[in-house]
This record gives structure tokens, C-alpha cells and sequence, in this order.
């Protein structure tokens, strides 16, 4: 595949120098920046899913099988979460869906610290997952709403960085934590998901208003059978859905068998959260820097190669686990990630309808969630019946499989991306989004990026 290939008229956007590409960041709509803050509070106090699973299996001695499962009771809940999050976030606005998920989150957070039998923490985990994950298409599309498609890769791409920033510190935080007490871990996780809610309630407008004020014809409201015909039939999100489940069925195994996997290998508690933190900390110091140099080319072209980096990261954990080899794996994976994270949204948001950005954004939530539900349980069952070989091994096997699908679906997605972003472009008459918000004039904005020529 030629260069030129990977770079289709209406993706790219000329930077004119170095300085420009912090100023990018420094031009975006408020919203994007109150949206990163909060997320940074929350994902360092994001215990929960990190350390649960060695917390049900030795600490409560329920084994990995059912810590597995718990991760799993979690991603159903978060299936009809991400679903009705979008529902509720085009019907009634992005804000009251927000802090309603994340108050409610922290509530059934902060049961954990105080009941202990399975059927207990199976019901907590699945109704954790119902209501937190109604955060997920909420955010995304107030992302979406305030920003331009120039700006998108680099609004996603920071509050990617904003929770990675917290991932880097809360696994260190959460080991010291887990090793005076682990209710300590659950009113921790508790408390800065209610500071983000608080953050939401005070510190944003509704952003679903934007959509009215900006197209000559507004949105109308699409019955939800409607909208599930529409989604179901758009054969080239599909195919990104699916691509994208198959390669996050691995993925997951980062929150699920990866810390099972890393204990079971004779790391302590405080060593295991150092070990997880690297990849945080890589995306922290890297993200910006690869978002902005991965701009010009097609994110099908970056959304691809990324899945291959994550299949070598992954497969990498078959071998001894030697800290280096360790370290080098997660490496491997976490450039994936990057490579991934900033433009996975932009994609979907240009396939999108505006009247149904919000559910487009639930239903590609539910590869997350889809991954999680039947990943979690599998991983654990092949880590515990077969060892790290056939979880690994079998894991990668199935995530390559779905970077073909990214290569069956790259030429449709790429022409329907490059048309939403032109047909954008050339609706000069509209007002500009981030200035229709209350707050959301920035100093720092540049001029409208002009696109490449073929």
C-alpha cells in the first residue's frame, strides 16, 4: 500500500510548525478541558477493576475462575449501560446522563467496601456495569458536539491522555491501598467518581443544543427502533464493530488475567501496581506527540496497524515472565493502544448521523463491553485450565482476526469518513460549535486547517 493510500482528501490537516502542534491542544473548547480534569480524578482513584479480580480470588479465596466471572457480570451490566446511555444522551442531553452515572457508580462502588458473598459482589458488578457505562456514549458525544473534525483526533487523543495519566497513578496508589485494606480501595474509587459527577453538574453546559443551532435542519428525534434498523444496516460500522470486539476480546485481558497472570508469577501486590502503571505512563509522556505526527495519515491506516502492535504485545506474554520481557510486551501493546485510542471515536463520529451520534457511540461502547462480558470469563477459565500459553497464544489468534476485518472494512469506512469531513468543511455558514457553548471561547483557537490535495 502506497503512502498516498493511507492519507484520503478531507483526512488530513497541515500543521505549519512545531509550535502549532501544542497549540492544537491549547485551542480546544472548555468542555474537552473540564472533561479531561475530571477524568483524571477519577481514573487515579479507579481501583475497582484493576485490583477486584486478585481481590476475589485471594483475598476472599472465591479462585480465578469466579474473579473472571465478576468482570463479566461487570461488561453485561455495561452492554445495556453503553446502549441506554446513548438513548437517554440523545433523547434527554449529554450532562444529566453523565452525572447520573457517575453519582450512581460511586454508590455502588463505595457497596463493595461493605458485603462480601458472591452473589453480593456478582449483583454489585453488574449493576456497577448498567450504570457507569452509561458515561461512556454521553462523553463521547459532547465531545463530538463542541468540537470540528480538525480538532477531534486531539480532543480524544487529550482525554485519553487525561485518563491514562490517572490510570499511571492510581495501580500504585491502589497497591499501597490493597495492602492496609482493600474497603480503603472501594471508598477511594468512590469518592473520585462522585468529585467527577460534582465536576460534571458544575462545571459544564448542555452541549445536544449544539446540533439544533448548527444545521439548517435540525436533528429530528428517531424512534429507537429506527435508530436499531439504521445502525444494524450500516454494514461498514458493523464491520468496524466487529473488527474492533474481536481485537478488545484480547485487549480486556489487561484488566482481567494480565494482573491474575503477573501475581501468579510471584510479584507482590506493590509490584504488580509498578508493573501496570508502565502503561500509563507511556501514554501519558507519548500520546500527544504520536497523536499529532498520526494526524495526517488515515486513522483506518493508524486503527489497523495498532491492532497489530496489540496482537505482538499480547502473543509476547507466552514468554517467561522476566520482568523486562514484562515490560517489553506491555510496550508493544500500549503503542497499539495510542495508535488506536484518538481516532476509534473520530471514526465513529463521522460514520454517525447527528441525530444519532449518541447511540452510534452506545453501540460501538458495546465492543468494549461485548469483549468484557465474554472475555473476562473465558480468559480466566483458559488461564486456569490451560496456563498463559493457550490464553495468550489463543488471544492473539482471535485479535488478528479482527485486524482483518479493519483490512476488509478499510476502503468503505475511509471514503464515508473523508465525506463526513468534507461535507463539514464546506458548511462554511454555520456557527462554529466550541463558541455556542457558554465558557467555550478559547484565546488560543486557530484558523480552520485547510486539507491536503490528493
Amino acid at each position: 500500500m502506497s503512502a498516498s493510500a493511507l492519507i484520503p482528501a478531507g483526512c488530513v490537516q497541515v500543521h505549519s510548525n512545531e509550535d502549532f502542534a501544542m497549540r492544537e491542544y491549547l485551542g480546544l473548547p472548555r468542555s474537552v478541558y473540564v472533561l479531561c480534569i475530571g477524568s483524571l480524578i477519577n481514573r487515579a482513584g479507579s481501583f475497582v477493576l484493576i485490583f477486584l479480580t486478585v481481590y476475589v480470588s485471594e483475598k476472599l479465596g472465591f479462585g480465578q475462575a469466579f474473579a473472571a466471572l465478576c468482570m463479566g457480570a461487570f461488561g453485561l451490566g455495561s452492554i445495556f449501560g453503553s446502549l441506554t446511555g446513548g438513548q437517554l444522551a440523545d433523547q434527554f442531553g449529554r450532562k444529566v446522563v453523565m452525572a447520573s452515572a457517575l453519582l450512581g457508580g460511586a454508590a455502588l462502588v463505595a457497596l463493595l467496601a461493605i458485603g462480601d458473598s458472591r452473589p453480593f459482589i456478582l449483583g454489585v458488578m453488574l449493576a456497577y456495569g448498567l450504570v457507569a457505562e452509561m458515561f461512556r456514549p454521553a462523553c463521547m458525544a459532547m465531545l463530538s458536539d463542541v468540537t470540528e473534525p480538525s480538532q477531534r483526533p486531539a480532543a480524544f487523543g487529550l482525554l485519553y491522555i487525561s485518563i491514562n495519566l490517572g490510570f499511571a497513578m492510581g495501580p500504585p496508589i491502589g497497591g499501597f491501598l490493597a495492602a492496609q485494606s482493600y474497603s480503603l480501595l472501594f471508598w477511594g474509587d468512590a469518592v473520585t467518581m462522585a468529585i467527577f459527577g460534582a465536576i460534571v453538574l458544575l462545571g459544564l453546559s448542555e452541549s445536544r443544543g449544539l446540533l439544533e443551532k448548527n444545521t439548517e435542519q435540525p436533528p429530528r428525534d428517531v424512534p429507537v427502533a429506527e435508530a436499531a434498523r439504521h445502525i444494524l444496516t450500516d454494514r461498514p460500522f458493523i464491520l468496524f464493530c466487529v473488527a474492533t470486539f474481536l481485537v478488545n476480546v484480547l485487549f480486556m485481558q489487561c484488566m482481567v488475567t494480565l494482573p491474575m497472570h503477573i501475581k501468579g508469577a510471584g510479584y507482590s501486590m506493590t509490584e504488580l501496581g509498578w508493573l501496570m502503571s508502565v502503561n500509563g505512563v507511556m501514554i501519558v509522556i507519548c500520546q500527544l506527540p504520536l497523536t499529532h505526527a498520526l494526524e495526517r495519515f488515515n486513522p483506518m491506516a493508524n486503527i489497523t496497524i495498532g491492532g497489530v502492535l496489540i496482537v505482538i504485545g499480547f502473543g509476547a506474554y507466552c514468554l517467561p515472565a522476566a520482568v523486562p520481557l514484562l515490560v517489553i510486551a506491555t510496550v508493544f501493546w500500549t503503542v497499539g493502544e495510542m495508535m488506536q485510542a484518538p481516532f476509534k471515536q473520530t471514526v465513529v463520529t463521522n460514520l454517525a448521523p447527528l441525530e444519532l451520534r449518541a447511540r452510534y457511540m452506545g453501540a460501538f461502547g458495546m465492543c468494549f463491553s461485548v469483549a468484557l462480558t465474554l472475555g473476562a470469563p473465558l480468559g480466566g477459565y483458559m488461564l486456569a485450565e490451560f496456563g498463559t500459553r493457550a490464553l495468550w497464544g489463543g488471544g492473539a489468534c482471535l485479535a488478528a482476526v479482527g485486524v482483518g476485518l479493519y483490512c476488509v472494512a478499510y476502503r468503505a469506512v475511509s471514503a464515508r469518513s473523508a465525506a463526513a469531513v468534507a461535507a463539514d468543511d464546506v458548511d462554511g455558514g454555520r456557527e462554529e460549535p466550541s463558541a455556542a457553548v457558554a465558557g467555550d471561547v478559547n484565546p488560543y483557537r486557530e484558523p480552520a486547517r485547510t486539507a491536503a490535495p490528493e
